[in-house]
């Protein structure tokens, strides 16, 4: 997977989705978790998407698997809002990294929400995890994510 790859594949979803009759143009968003949440944090440099979710995604400020620059290096390109979602115990995203990225996007001016949750580890929204601390923290996060919708793509 080269970052070259990766956002043709975003392409053709996206072209795939737009070319469906029961898809609103204007209404894409894309939301996605841990590599998937790298991968949405991308998706926010196409054109046509109203909002990007990332969910602790690793490779926003980590290198590629195929050793190309991390993500944050696209912050110029990003096209629409985001809202970023860590765990403040994330043993694979630090603090640091967190404040790394926000000042990137702060200094970038884009528009972006980044949210924390000081007890969350890695992975904290899956129903299934073990390392679930603190079910209102789900519900705040899953809240969260549909105001952000809402707001961007309605």
């Amino acid at each position: 997977m080269t970052r070259a790859t990766l956002k043709a594949d975003l392409r053709a979803a996206l072209d795939y989705l737009n070319a469906q009759p029961f898809v609103q143009f204007d209404r894409i968003a894309t939301w996605g978790f841990c590599f998937g949440g790298s991968v949405a944090f991308e998706s926010a440099t196409l054109p046509g998407l109203r909002g990007a979710i990332a969910f602790y995604g690793g490779h926003i400020a980590a290198a590629l698997p195929s050793g190309e620059p991390e993500l944050l290096a696209d912050v110029s390109e990003i096209r629409c809002p985001l809202l970023l979602v860590f765990g403040g115990r994330d043993g694979y995203i630090t603090p640091d990294t967190v404040g790394r990225i926000t000042t990137a996007l702060t200094e970038a001016h884009k528009t972006f929400q980044v949210k924390v949750y000081p007890e969350q580890e890695h992975a904290f929204f899956r129903d299934s995890s073990a390392m679930l601390g603190s079910s209102a923290d789900v519900a705040d996060a899953w809240a969260l994510v549909q105001t952000f919708l809402r707001e961007h793509t309605a």
